[in-house]
C-alpha cells in the first residue's frame, strides 16, 4: 500500500483511454483524486493497486479546511460508485467502476486516512499501459487548477505538445472541453471570454505550459483555433525522472532504445529494419528529443493514430509502407512551405 502526500514531484501516467473522462460527470475534485491515485501507483506493478491518502491530503484535494465525517462518508460513497464510459472507439460503450474499494479508517495515531483500490476492470487502463499510449505530467500542474475547463485544456495541450503548432475547429475544441451543449457559447465572443481566455490565464499562471492561440476565420465567422506551444517547461525533467525510475526497476539488459519501443507499439508487426527507416524519416522532420523529451516516440504514436483512423475505412496490408508514405508526404510538405 502506498501512503500519499501531495508532492510537487509526483508524476501522473495517464493512459490515452482515460482522456475520454472529459465526457463524464466527474467533478474537478474527483478528477484530481484520480490523478493523485495514478501518480502514486507503479504502472508496472498491478499487484500494488491500493493507495492510502492521509486525511490532510484528502482535505486538500477537496479544498476543505477540515473534512467532517458526514462529508467524508459522502465522498467515499461517490468515489466507489464512479461509473464511467471508457470506450476505445465510437463503436462501443464500456462502462466500468474506477474504484472497487473506498474506505476510511483511523491510523494508530487516531487520524483518519482514506484507502482507494481500483477495480479489476479499471486495471486495464491503469497498469502496463504502454500499448494504449499515455501522457505524463507533473501532478502539481493539475492540482493547482480551479477550473474544469482549464484542467481539460491542460490535458489537451499535453497530448499535443509535440506538434508545437496546430489548428482545431471550434466545434471539436468545444467537444474536447465538454462545453458544446452550453447555448451561450454558440457566440464565439462568449466562448472566448468565458473559456479560452480564462483557461489561458490560469494555465500560464499555474502550470509549466506556455502557449498562445490565434483565431482563424471562414468568412465573417471564427471557424478554427490555432495553438502554439512556445516552450514545454519541465518535460525533459519529467522524462528524465520517469526514465530514472524505470532504470531502477529494470535490468539494463532489457531496456529498449527508441526503435525497440516503436516496434513494441506496433506489437512487433513492423520489423526493426523497416522501423529504422521510419525513425530516420522522423529525424529528417526535425522531431528531436531536446526540450520535447520523448518527442520522436510521441510523434510516432501520433502517426499510428492516423493509421488506425485510416484502417477503419480500408485494409492496410503493409503498415510500414503506409507509415513511410505519410512521413514522406510530411517531409515534402515541409519542403514546399
Amino acid at each position: 500500500m502506498e501512503k500519499n502526500n501531495l508532492d510537487k514531484q509526483h508524476i501522473v501516467s495517464r493512459s490515452r483511454p482515460l482522456l475520454s473522462l472529459n465526457k463524464s460527470e466527474l467533478s474537478l475534485y474527483e478528477l484530481k483524486v484520480l490523478d493523485t491515485y495514478l501518480s502514486r501507483i507503479n504502472p508496472h506493478k498491478p499487484e500494488e493497486r491500493t493507495v492510502i491518502f492521509d486525511k490532510g491530503s484528502f482535505e486538500a484535494l477537496f479544498e476543505y479546511s477540515e473534512l467532517k465525517l458526514p462529508e467524508l462518508k459522502a465522498h467515499l460513497k461517490n468515489l466507489q460508485s464512479l461509473d464511467v464510459d471508457i470506450a476505445t472507439s465510437e463503436n462501443e460503450i464500456d462502462n466500468i467502476k474506477l474504484f472497487s474499494r473506498a474506505q476510511a479508517r483511523k491510523d494508530k495515531y487516531g487520524l483518519w486516512e482514506v484507502i482507494l483500490t481500483c477495480s479489476p476492470e479499471a486495471m486495464t487502463y491503469f497498469f502496463n499501459i504502454e500499448s494504449l499510449g499515455y501522457l505524463r505530467y507533473k501532478l502539481w500542474n493539475v492540482l493547482q487548477l480551479n477550473s474544469r475547463y482549464s484542467y481539460l485544456m491542460f490535458l489537451y495541450l499535453t497530448d499535443n505538445r509535440f506538434r508545437k503548432e496546430w489548428k482545431v475547429s471550434i466545434d471539436e475544441l468545444k467537444d474536447i472541453l465538454n462545453c458544446g451543449q452550453i447555448e451561450s457559447y454558440s457566440e464565439f465572443k462568449n466562448f472566448r471570454r468565458s473559456v479560452l481566455d480564462r483557461c489561458k490565464s490560469e494555465i500560464l499562471q499555474k502550470t509549466d505550459i506556455i502557449f498562445d492561440y490565434t483565431t482563424i476565420k471562414r468568412g465573417r465567422y471564427v471557424s478554427d483555433i490555432q495553438f502554439n506551444i512556445t516552450t514545454w517547461g519541465e518535460l525533459a525533467e519529467i522524462t528524465a525522472q520517469v526514465e530514472q525510475s524505470q532504470l531502477e526497476e529494470k535490468d539494463d539488459t532489457i531496456l529498449n532504445d527508441d526503435i525497440s519501443i516503436m516496434c513494441s507499439l506496433t506489437e512487433n508487426t513492423i520489423d526493426r529494419e523497416d522501423m529504422q527507416v521510419i525513425y530516420d524519416l522522423i529525424l529528417q522532420l526535425n522531431i528531436g528529443k531536446g526540450s520535447l523529451g520523448t518527442g520522436r516516440i510521441d510523434y510516432f504514436k501520433y502517426i499510428l493514430d492516423r493509421v488506425k483512423v485510416a484502417e477503419k475505412k480500408k485494409t492496410i496490408s503493409d503498415k510500414a509502407a503506409y507509415i513511410k508514405t505519410i512521413l514522406l508526404n510530411e517531409f515534402r510538405k515541409g519542403d514546399a512551405e
